[in-house]
């Protein structure tokens, strides 16, 4: 990677070329890209969220290596290892400075058109959790926490604990948490 130089580093496909095991970059990245996925940079690794996967990969691009970071799964409960949890098609993602990520989880994973995987979709009133992926002392993902949401669809009531409020119906005038760049779907 060269400072001032513009070029192409993740080329759109319809499947994921990248190593799930800290293998070496391809010459050519390429992945299903979208306006709607994610791109975050943090602790120099870059994190992306494939749209249509529910997929987050890690990227050293200093020793052109790759992980298959998180997602994958159904579950959008606390306790469920990285690779385990449902991501939120197309969630915007969030690091704290521990390294912890925070993203949206569907909790109607379990239905056959899991918004999480193989492309599937939301609907506006499919009720939501935030979810924190801790990080291992050696980089690698840890377990899942919930942050915010219980899995109900209703309006948010405002003085309740965070883990007790409702969140669902997004196309609906509500009050929604802000957390640096987590806003529902």
């Amino acid at each position: 990677v060269k400072t001032g130089i513009v070029s192409t580093f993740l080329k759109s496909a319809t499947s994921i070329n990248l190593d799930s095991n800290g293998g070496s970059l391809p010459a050519a990245p390429q992945g299903p890209v979208s306006t709607r996925m994610g791109l975050v940079f943090n602790k120099g690794f870059l994190y992306i969220n494939f749209v249509g996967t529910g997929l987050v990969y890690k990227l050293d691009l200093k020793n052109k290596k790759s992980w298959l970071y998180a997602g994958g799964g159904t579950s959008h409960s606390a306790g469920s290892t990285a690779t385990n949890v449902c991501i939120e098609n197309g969630s915007p993602m969030s690091f704290d400075e521990d390294g912890s990520m925070y993203f949206w989880s569907n909790c109607n994973s379990d239905q056959p058109s899991n918004p999480c995987q193989n492309g599937g979709t939301s609907v506006t009133s499919d009720p939501q959790v935030v979810l924190k992926i801790t990080q291992n002392s050696d980089g690698t993902a840890g377990t899942s926490q919930v942050v915010a949401g219980n899995c109900t669809s209703g309006t948010i009531q405002l003085g309740a604990l965070a883990t007790q409020s409702s969140f669902g119906n997004v196309s609906s005038v509500q009050y929604y948490p802000y957390i640096n760049n987590i806003l529902p779907l």
